[in-house]
């Protein structure tokens, strides 16, 4: 199961984590693996490449983590922005993958 931790500060996302594996088909084929992943690294390049916030990524094989730094009012509200897209995007999947996808809020 992939288990996706999002953690706020003061109302604002502080942290991400992204760990395990799907279990949901075979590696490349498995949908809910690649749509976790497209939707992680896309928000990812936007805050790092778009917005540039410096982020202090760990990547392993199954796990994905960052905290996200103290930022000006007006980078926080669109790095907000971006990190609910996401967290609601993985929300939804958890409706249809239950049992391989897990959400939470730490």
């Amino acid at each position: 199961m992939i288990k996706v931790s999002f953690k706020k500060q003061n109302g604002s996302f502080s942290y991400v984590e992204v760990s395990g594996h799907s279990g949901f088909a075979y590696e490349g084929d498995d949908i809910v693996c690649s749509a976790v992943s497209s939707v992680l690294w896309c928000i990812t390049n936007s805050l790092t490449n778009v917005l540039n916030i410096p982020l202090d990524i760990t990547e392993k094989s199954g796990y994905v983590s960052y905290s996200i730094p103290q930022l000006d009012p007006e980078k926080t509200e669109k790095a907000d922005l971006l990190i609910e897209s996401m967290r609601l995007f993985f929300k939804e999947l958890q409706l249809q993958y239950c049992d391989f996808i897990q959400v939470m809020e730490v």
